[in-house]
């Protein structure tokens, strides 16, 4: 479990909760797949040579998923946040404005650019001379905001890291008051606004896991009792991860049979 920085649903409230994760259902056969290789000093791999303790029975009750609890709720659907106006840097509309650019000019500048800075709204401004509605004002009500306003570069810069765009990152800043981690969040649970980078790995094993998630959606929990039974374990053999060979132990009617390639 973990405590980490939560919005109420119900009251809209910034608070904390904790977190754990469990499990709804359990595989027939469990498959346990240890790490053999680690890389060393060298940055060169290798195999580990760590002797693993395995049990004959295996009980993950612990790890079982059983619902709401008594005196517990379920959280109401998070709404959708409210749409908000755009906001227009002060500094950058003063420097436009000193351009000699118009007021009107000026906010589209700023909105196109997502108040990137005055050289780039002068740059987009150069670039738009021609518009037939440059100088009417946005369809949005004007709100100014302070200098510091706008998402911090090291932030956007830490999600464009994560596969998505510069505007995706400013976005989910902008929709979640600059938090990383609950824009991470955002931009992955709005695949329909185009915030979800779909060209990235990343995208595409999100959307995968969201599509395996929904086959559940409806389906009751697991009632059978989590509990293992070992039948059989693999083995590699050899100094060297790139030669060698496997051999196993398989419990066959009741005894243990070794079984290798050679």
């Amino acid at each position: 479990s973990a405590d980490v920085d939560f919005r109420c649903p119900a009251c809209n409230a910034n608070t904390r909760a904790t977190t754990r994760l469990r499990f709804r259902t359990f595989p027939d056969t469990l498959v346990i797949s240890t790490r053999r290789i680690v890389v060393g000093e060298n940055f060169i791999p290798k195999k580990s040579e760590v002797l693993v303790d395995v049990p004959e029975r295996l009980d993950l009750s612990p790890l079982h998923s059983t619902g709401l609890q008594p005196g517990e709720r379920e959280l109401p659907a998070e709404s959708p946040a409210p749409v908000q106006a755009f906001l227009y840097n002060e500094d950058q509309m003063m420097a436009l404005l000193g351009m000699g650019f118009s007021s009107a000019a000026c906010k589209r500048a700023l909105k196109a650019t997502n108040n990137g800075g005055a050289d780039a709204g002068a740059e987009w401004l150069m670039q738009h001379l021609d518009d037939p509605d440059l100088n009417t004002e946005p369809v949005d009500a004007p709100t100014t905001a302070a200098s510091g306003s706008t998402a911090p570069a090291d932030l956007v810069q830490q999600l464009q890291d994560m596969g998505f765009s510069e505007d995706q990152a400013r976005r989910g800043l902008r929709e979640t008051q600059n938090n990383v981690e609950r824009a991470v969040d955002w931009l992955f649970s709005h695949p329909d606004d185009g915030s979800t980078p779909m060209d990235s790995r990343e995208g595409q094993l999100q959307s995968a896991l969201a599509a395996s998630l929904q086959e559940y959606e409806g389906e009751a929990d697991d009632e059978r009792p989590p509990k293992y039974r070992l039948v059989a374990a693999i083995n590699h053999r050899g100094s060297y991860f790139l030669c060698g060979h496997y051999v196993a132990h398989i419990l066959i009617d009741g005894r243990w049979c070794f079984l290798t390639t050679r």
